[in-house]
């Protein structure tokens, strides 16, 4: 089942779900989530039968620096800050062998601040004006 959710909406939050693989394509940042996810509270709440969710981004602005940023948070021996990453880094972050979850984001002006968790804190602005919601069924909720 697709859903698509424009910017202004209300757009559910798949909280705590692991992020198995992430693409950025042309227009598109694709993030692909892991299996049984109707084993997740916040799910349970969005869509309970739900075995897997496929998120698309529709990114709005096709310069290279501007279509996302992506921060890792550092603890320096004073304070604490965020350091820029290259973009380049994104589809590897899900590949590594720790869990990187989707914990929140927050919309607001044609842009999304993701927040990701992992081996390390995660901050990802995404300029999009759409985001589409592809939800994979569970076989043992479908009736036969």
């Amino acid at each position: 089942m697709i859903k698509k959710y424009d910017i202004s909406e209300s757009i559910p939050i798949p909280h705590d779900c692991v992020i198995t693989r992430i693409v950025v394509e042309h227009e598109y940042m694709v993030f692909t989530f892991e299996n049984e996810l109707y084993t997740h509270d916040s799910i349970q709440a969005i869509h309970p039968s739900a075995n897997s969710l496929i998120m698309r981004f529709h990114l709005t602005r096709y310069s290279a620096m501007d279509v996302c940023r992506l921060y890792v948070r550092k603890k320096g021996r004073f304070h604490d800050g965020y350091r820029l990453l290259r973009k380049e880094t994104l589809p590897h972050l899900a590949k590594r062998k720790r869990r990187l979850e989707y914990l929140y984001h927050y919309v607001g002006a044609r842009e999304m601040i993701i927040h990701l968790g992992g081996e390390e804190n995660y901050v990802l602005y995404v300029c999009a004006d759409s985001v589409e919601y592809n939800w994979i069924e569970s076989q043992q909720f479908i009736a036969t």
